[in-house]
């Protein structure tokens, strides 16, 4: 995950551009950074062997979990709790 709600003071983001070959940086606080930003709709990920016969195991040091009905369920519950 990117940055903690419950430490935004630890947080200033920095947008480097280069104008007229000189950098410009511009510093937001994350309260400022938000306005600019987005939340896409969940994504999925399919892991299926090149064989198309085997499921490839889940890396055992990932955070990701299996998609069941259940979990989509809840996702689109939680998804429709932000967007409604």
């Amino acid at each position: 995950m990117g940055f903690s709600n419950k430490k935004l003071d630890n947080f200033k983001f920095v947008i480097a551009k280069k104008h007229e070959g000189s950098w410009k940086f511009i510093k937001y606080a994350p309260e400022e950074f938000m306005k600019f930003n987005t939340i896409p709709p969940f994504k999925t990920y399919f892991n299926i062997s090149l064989d198309g016969k085997n499921l490839k195991e889940q890396n055992k040091n990932s955070k990701s979990i299996r998609l069941t009905k259940e979990n989509l369920d809840r996702m689109e519950k939680f998804w429709n709790s932000l967007t409604n």
